[in-house]
């Protein structure tokens, strides 16, 4: 029932300016450019910080988990924040679809076609087939499937037309053309599509992480631990 409440689409005719709310960058960010100057509520936030019982941690030492994996249940992982600035700024602009590209299984291509649908935007998303996985013989399973179910249009990428070549930025060769001649066939068919770069990795989705250091800031505060003397986090390198 929770899922299927996420993905009901929109009317079309629905006025979803009311829910845009003007941001107001913290003032360690103000001094950046571009700042945006509206969000959207997309994620259950704050996420909660909790201890993590790992092993062979030093006497006098503790760690915590910053638990991202709680923003929602369809929108569920960190690549939510990023959307939070994506699609205020495609509404700000009037668009009416979104763009997108990714892994088969990609988690924010799934978050951005389930978004997506909340706002009644149609999503488009370019899918990269991995391996021996041409697009006649992919299951329709896992993310891929909640894709379909949120009413994404759906483009197969054969492994066969990009290689297995991958940018800095993430991109396979070529897509990022693909992406954009698609963007100009909407925009021929009276359509305004709105382009997110791979994994929403921009300026415009950046902010949602300097939202999610205050919110840790912020958390700090009031937690159990006073100060840390490390943060941690990941990162994925895409190689040529």
């Amino acid at each position: 029932a929770l899922m299927q409440l996420a993905i009901t689409p929109c009317a079309k005719n629905m006025s979803v300016m009311p829910l845009l709310h003007k941001y107001v960058a913290p003032d360690w960010a103000a001094c950046l450019n571009q700042l945006p100057s509206t969000y959207l509520k997309l994620a259950l936030r704050p996420t909660p910080i909790h201890q993590w019982g790992l092993p062979g941690v030093p006497t006098g030492f503790s760690v915590s988990i910053k638990r991202d994996d709680m923003t929602g249940s369809t929108l569920s992982g960190n690549k939510v924040r990023k959307l939070e600035f994506l699609l205020a700024e495609a509404l700000q602009t009037d668009c009416n679809s979104l763009i997108t590209c990714g892994g088969l299984q990609s988690n924010f291509c799934r978050a951005t076609a389930v978004a997506g649908r909340q706002l009644g935007l149609d999503s488009h998303l370019f899918l990269r087939c991995t391996g021996d996985k041409d697009p006649p013989t992919v299951q329709c399973n896992g993310n891929l499937l909640l894709d379909r179910m949120a009413g994404a249009n759906v483009v197969l990428v054969a492994p066969t037309s990009y290689e297995g070549k991958v940018t800095e930025l993430g991109y396979v060769a070529g897509l990022k053309d693909k992406m954009n001649h698609y963007a100009e066939k909407l925009r021929s068919a009276g359509q305004k599509p709105y382009i997110i770069p791979v994994g929403g990795s921009n300026t415009t989705g950046m902010w949602g992480y300097i939202e999610a250091f205050r919110e840790l800031l912020d958390q700090v505060k009031f937690s159990y631990v006073r100060t840390y003397i490390h943060l941690v986090t990941i990162i994925v390198i895409h190689r040529k």
